[in-house]
């Protein structure tokens, strides 16, 4: 500072002058520095980021529609809910996998890597779980309640419906007599 006070005018103006062109250019050369890295940045947000984040959702999107149409075909048994939740699989759940297993290939962090293995050994572990969930859920054995009705009380019911009919065919070809008038 003290160099600084003991300067002549024009030799203060020319060291403030030098220091903003200085400064000035300074920051222009960190701004070409990142400039350049910009179409490298774009380029990898374009094709790698974006592409990885849509193919996330589609399977997020995936497991809950999987999950939906395993539902319906647990609640009602209809057969378009295996259908759907089999094309689910492939085209919501497969088809997004294989697309970030390429991308993987450039991707930078290899923790992701890791992550997306892990996210593909569990995925292979629920489709296993929902097909053996789907293989019992409109099994008798799966409801017990439906089977014994069906085994027991179904029976049970047919047996005692004969026996009524029988009963009514037996009054009605019985005279009408005094001891068979209803007492009040």
């Amino acid at each position: 500072m003290q160099l600084f006070k003991t300067m002549t005018l024009k030799s203060q103006l020319t060291v403030g002058f030098s220091l903003m062109v200085a400064i000035i250019a300074l920051v222009v050369f960190i701004n070409i520095a990142q400039v350049r890295h910009a179409p490298e940045l774009s380029h990898r947000i374009t094709y790698i980021r974006t592409p990885t984040a849509k193919n996330s959702m589609i399977m997020l999107n995936g497991v809950k529609h999987a999950l939906a149409a395993l539902r319906g075909w647990m609640l009602l048994g209809q057969e378009k809910y295996k259908k759907e939740r089999a094309q689910v699989w492939s085209q919501e759940l497969h088809a997004p996998l294989l697309q970030m297993k390429k991308q993987a290939l450039n991707w930078t962090q290899p923790e992701n890597v890791t992550r997306l293995l892990q996210v593909e050994g569990i995925l292979f572990k629920f489709e296993q779980f929902q097909q053996d969930i789907e293989d019992i859920a409109q099994t008798p054995d799966n409801t017990p309640a439906l089977k014994m009705f069906f085994e027991q009380a179904v029976p049970l019911e047919t047996h005692m419906s004969d026996n009524i009919i029988q009963m009514i065919e037996w009054e009605a070809s019985e005279p009408a007599s005094d001891e068979r008038k209803a007492k009040k």
